[in-house]
């Protein structure tokens, strides 16, 4: 017995559209009109990106009247946006190594300066060794050779200054 086919009606794609304008997770606008995320995005894909571009450009013109007017803190926050979205792509070749990688991320100027960060600090184990004190083996050694230049042990090269 297979199911029946879901067809989307008027009152659904309002919804959807409805839902998706605010922002709504697509999980939860499938819930809200009674289908599975695949149905969902099989019958209204059009519908859902059509509602979230049209709610994202009338925030960004109310937005850019503000920022026009005067509101210091919505300028700010269009510059930022707008910054974000630049298209800056960086060709990094077939690159095998995964330092050599980072390096190529961290240098680069085009890159947003976060993502930079967080590939140096992401590439320091591979370049700097770990800071901390000596294993047992290599305390134990020192001690050793402490020992062989004074006392009872010391010979006769090893108690004359270098």
């Amino acid at each position: 017995m297979s199911r029946k086919q879901h067809e989307p009606s008027d009152k659904d794609r309002a919804k959807v559209k409805a839902l998706s304008s605010v922002a709504t997770p697509r999980v939860e606008i499938a819930k809200a009109i009674g289908i599975d995320y695949k149905t969902l995005m099989r019958h209204y894909e059009a519908d859902l990106v059509s509602s979230a571009v049209m709610a994202n450009a009338n925030i960004a013109q109310k937005l850019l009247k503000q920022a026009a007017d005067g509101d210091k803190a919505a300028a700010m926050f269009w510059m930022k946006e707008q910054a974000k979205k630049t298209d800056n792509k960086v060709d990094l070749g077939d690159i095998d190594d995964p330092l050599v990688f980072l390096k190529c991320i961290w240098s680069n100027n085009d890159i947003d300066v976060e993502l930079r960060m967080a590939a140096a600090r992401s590439a320091l184990p591979y370049t700097h060794g770990k800071i901390a004190e000596k294993g047992k083996k290599e305390t134990k050694e020192d001690a050793a050779k402490a020992a062989t230049k004074s006392g009872k042990f010391g010979t006769l090269n090893n108690q004359l200054p270098s």
